[in-house]
C-alpha cells in the first residue's frame, strides 16, 4: 500500500540519518550500531532474543512513550538521536554504568527520569545488539541479538575485509527478511563509523549491499532530494536498494 511504503522510507531515511550524521563538532560518526526497519507484521517473528534482561528496552519505553523514532524522511526525533548516541557510546567495559544511564535519561525532549527499577536495572547491561523499528517508526526490540543464521552468502566489507559478529548478524537477518516477500532495511554501522544498508534479496538473491560513505558532505541532502509521495517507488529503489 502506498501510505505503507511512505511509512517504511520515511523512517528508513531517518534512521539512515542518524546513523550516517556525526554529531555536531565530530567528522566521523562513531560506535558501532544495528537497526532493523520491517514490517509491523513481523516484529514478532524476527528470532532477536535479548542480549541482556531488557532493561534498555524498557528504559526506551518509559522515555519514548512508544512515538515515532522520525519526525519525517531523514529527520529522527531529538530523543532517539540522543538514546542511540548513549547506547553507542564506548566504556571500558560496555556496559551500562551510572554515568551512561545519567546521560540517557538528561535529555530533556524526554520531560521525564526512569522508574528507579528500570535505571537500576539498566546499570550493568550490556551495550550491545540491534534496535528493531517497525514502518511506523515505533521500536519493538531493542538490544537484542539477531538469531537468523545463513551459510550461503558472505559479508565483505567496503575496505575488502571480512565481517564481523555484528556485520554476519545483519546479513542473516537480511536474508530472512528477503524470504519474507515485505520491504525491509538493515542498517549496520562499523565502530570506526562506516555504514551499509541491505535491501532487497530473495527467491534465491541475495541482499543488496550498498556502502555509505558518511564523509562524503551532502550525500543525506542527496537522498532526500526532491523526496515526497509521488517518487516513493524511485526514491527507495534508488537510494536503499542500489
Amino acid at each position: 500500500a502506498p501510505a505503507e511504503a511512505m511509512q517504511f522510507a520515511g523512517t528508513a531515511l531517518a534512521c539512515l540519518g542518524v546513523l550516517g550524521t556525526p554529531e555536531p563538532g565530530e567528522e566521523l560518526c562513531r560506535g558501532g550500531a544495528l537497526i532493523v526497519i520491517l514490517s509491523p507484521s513481523l516484529s514478532n517473528k524476527v528470532h532477536c532474543p535479548l542480549v541482556g534482561q531488557g532493561f534498555f528496552m524498557r528504559a526506551l519505553n518509559e522515555l519514548l512513550r512508544g512515538a515515532s523514532v522520525c519526525e519525517g524522511p531523514g529527520q529522527p526525533t531529538e530523543g532517539f538521536r540522543h538514546a542511540l548516541r548513549a547506547f553507542c557510546a564506548h566504556t571500558d567495559s560496555d556496559r551500562w554504568g551510572e554515568k551512561e544511564v545519567e546521560y540517557l535519561e538528561s535529555c530533556e525532549c524526554f520531560r521525564r527520569r526512569l522508574s528507579d527499577e528500570v535505571r537500576d536495572g539498566l546499570v550493568g547491561e550490556p551495550m550491545d545488539g540491534a534496535i528493531v523499528v517497525d514502518f511506523a517508526g515505533k521500536i519493538r526490540h531493542a538490544s537484542v541479538k539477531l538469531g537468523h543464521e545463513q551459510e550461503r552468502w558472505s559479508f565483505h566489507k567496503a575496505n575488502g575485509k571480512g565481517a564481523g559478529t555484528r556485520h554476519r548478524g545483519a546479513l542473516g537477518a537480511a536474508v530472512w527478511l528477503s524470504d519474507r516477500g515485505l520491504p525491509y532495511a538493515v542498517l549496520v554501522r562499523s565502530d570506526g563509523g562506516g555504514l551499509h544498508c541491505l535491501t532487497g534479496g530473495g527467491c534465491g538473491s541475495p541482499p543488496q549491499v550498498r556502502y555509505v560513505d558518511c564523509c562524503e558532505q551532502g550525500w543525506l541532502e542527496e537522498v532526500l532530494k526532491d523526496f515526497d509521495a509521488s517518487s516513493i517507488e524511485r526514491k527507495v529503489q534508488s537510494f536503499l536498494e542500489t
